[in-house]
């Protein structure tokens, strides 16, 4: 008597796991989440040392600068149970008002 009744308990805790599993499973299938982020960066300056026997009191030349305010947004979709993004909902703006570059400096480098 005292195997039966381990037997059935055992039937009995294997059916609420594999019922549990399932109402998981469904409860997650339904589930989705959105990310949002926004970056945003004040005045970007990109510089390169003087070269020798250049005369200044400077020690940096600068070749790019972005004097106002830069911001990147980005947003997506994703499926936790699945571990993907909607590649449909991918978004990316970038907003720049306002570039300042010096060409000949920047073939210098180059």
């Amino acid at each position: 008597m005292a195997s039966w009744t381990f037997y059935g308990m055992a039937a009995w805790k294997k059916k609420m796991l594999d019922g549990m599993r399932r109402t998981l499973d469904w409860a997650w299938g339904q589930v989705h989440g959105t990310v949002m982020i926004s970056f945003k960066l004040n005045d970007v300056a990109g510089t390169t040392p003087t070269k020798q026997g250049q005369s200044g009191h400077e020690s940096n030349r600068m070749f790019l600068r972005l004097p106002v305010t830069i911001a990147l947004d980005g947003k997506l979709n994703f499926y936790p149970q699945t571990a993907t993004i909607d590649a449909s909902s991918v978004m990316l703006v970038l907003k720049v008002d306002k570039i300042a570059m010096e060409v000949d400096l920047l073939n210098d480098i180059l």
